[in-house]
């Protein structure tokens, strides 16, 4: 009930236009359940027509790799969801600049706070799908680089790694 209830307004890109809306993310619901033993049986769930256009339409919406939700961390899966807009399966990937992704991240943190925090999500190399290293420009500044793990070869470390349920190796970050 809750998600019927909640309005969002935001801004939504369509083609070469931007729209300005307001909506609820289900437009309705129903459930159907045996009289007898109160167990559901059913459920019809009603999207917004702007949600479904999005579903449905080329590059509407990007799936997520699975062990994604074994990410607890606020930063890591936040990365995550940066490589995986952004770098996709290019070959070369994506870079950033550390002071980019701090602006783009939001984060009340200090900036060298959060800068150490990345570096850390980078070293331990575990984001799903996405193999992130840091080098530093001519500029001196810090530059984190996102790769698909598929575009290196299946005998290279940095490749996709085994699947574990438990993959956690540093406290929340």
């Amino acid at each position: 009930e809750r998600l019927t209830h909640t309005a969002v307004r935001t801004n939504i890109r369509a083609q070469d236009n931007r729209k300005f809306a307001s909506f609820h993310w289900i437009e309705s619901w129903t459930e159907t359940v045996v009289e007898q033993s109160g167990e559901p049986s059913g459920m019809t769930i009603t999207l917004p027509d702007w949600l479904y256009n999005g579903i449905v339409g080329k590059g509407g919406i990007l799936t997520i790799h699975e062990d994604y939700f074994l990410l607890t961390g606020g930063i890591e899966r936040w990365l995550y969801r940066v490589a995986r807009k952004h770098a996709g399966k290019q070959p070369t990937g994506w870079a950033f600049t550390m002071r980019q992704l701090y602006e783009k991240s939001g984060s009340a943190a200090r900036f060298s706070d959060f800068a150490g925090d990345v570096r850390r999500i980078v070293e331990i190399d575990q984001l799903p799908e996405y193999h992130a290293s840091t080098v530093r420009n001519a500029e001196g500044e810090d530059i984190v680089l996102f790769v698909h793990r598929s575009t290196f070869d299946p005998t290279d470390p940095r490749h996709e790694h085994a699947r574990f349920k438990q993959r956690r190796i540093l406290p929340n970050i």
